[in-house]
């Protein structure tokens, strides 16, 4: 088993806040996991401040693509 951190974002919650498709922020978490270890090099406040300036939609699909490889 991995380490596991925990931090004071609540990505999360703030795209089911800010979303228009709200479906998809509530229910795919584990996208939220994808990009986090593809972003492993950045400080929480960072992978915070990325993830919200890029939007839930568009994490959402890139982690889908990677599904398809």
């Amino acid at each position: 088993l991995g380490t596991f951190n925990y931090n004071k974002y609540n990505i999360q919650g703030e795209f089911i806040n800010l979303s228009k498709n709200k479906t998809v922020a509530e229910n795919e978490c584990g996208e939220l996991v994808v990009y986090r270890i593809m972003n492993k090099n950045l400080s929480d406040l960072e992978f915070y401040e990325k993830c919200m300036k890029v939007g839930p939609e568009k994490i959402f699909k890139t982690v889908k693509m990677l599904e398809k490889i």
